[in-house]
């Protein structure tokens, strides 16, 4: 599966929402904090990376933003 397929399954599993690419996930209010939580730890484990809470507020700004950091690591 590609990665913009593999990111917006879990963003729209998680958000229980049809998050489009550059939705702004946090600014409205399309995940609250328990399941930003559950988004992180989903997201760190489906591709084994770190998502730190000081960078998760900028990385989770929206499903692109969530995909540029995952090809960041590459």
């Amino acid at each position: 599966m590609e990665l913009e397929q593999q990111v917006l399954s879990i963003v729209n599993k998680i958000a229980r929402k049809n998050v489009e690419l550059d939705d702004e996930i946090l600014k409205k209010n399309l995940i609250d904090s328990i399941t930003t939580v559950d988004l992180i730890l989903a997201l760190q484990e489906e591709f084994d990376c770190h998502i730190s809470a000081t960078d998760a507020e900028s990385i989770l700004e929206t499903p692109k933003s969530i995909i540029n950091y995952l090809n960041s690591l590459k």
